[in-house]
This record gives structure tokens, sequence and C-alpha cells, in this order.
């Protein structure tokens, strides 16, 4: 299914976000990439059992997850991209 193939990509993305962050040894992002891990699994195993409630409820703590990481280690470049602090 649909939910299950885009699952496996955040999962996927999150994954390689906390590898990213272990290597320097950031906890705090690490701590919010394995929480999105688990929320990601539990979204996938809710749509697969159909029920979209819970789905779409734990789906929408994902986001401040992402935001709190980025807010935390991301930093806009004058040309509008951005680029994790200190690399």
């Amino acid at each position: 299914t649909m939910a299950k193939e885009q699952g496996a990509k955040l999962r996927g993305f999150f994954a390689e976000t906390n590898t990213f962050f272990a290597k320097r040894s950031v906890a705090d992002a690490q701590g919010w990439a394995k929480e999105a891990v688990s929320l990601v699994d539990a979204v996938t195993k809710s749509a697969a059992s159909n029920d979209w409630t819970a789905a779409k409820d734990t789906a929408a703590k994902i986001q401040p997850l992402c935001a709190s990481c980025h807010n935390a280690h991301r930093e806009r470049l004058e040309d509008g991209s951005y680029r994790v602090k200190g690399l």
C-alpha cells in the first residue's frame, strides 16, 4: 500500500538522520530521529489495520520532531539554502 511504501521511505530517512548525528555525537538529534522512526512504524501499523484515526493522530506527532531538530541544528544560508550547523 502507499502508506507502507511512504512509511518505509520515511523510516529510511530518519534512520539515516540518526546515523549522521550518531557519528557526530549529537544526542538530542539522535533522540528525535529514533522517536520519529517509532512514530512512523506506529503510523504504518495503524494504516495496515485501517485505523486511520490512529494513523493520523500519530502522524501529527512527527512534524514537531522535525521542527525541533531543524531549529536546533540547521542554519539558513544567504542564498536561501540550508546546512547543518557546524559543518
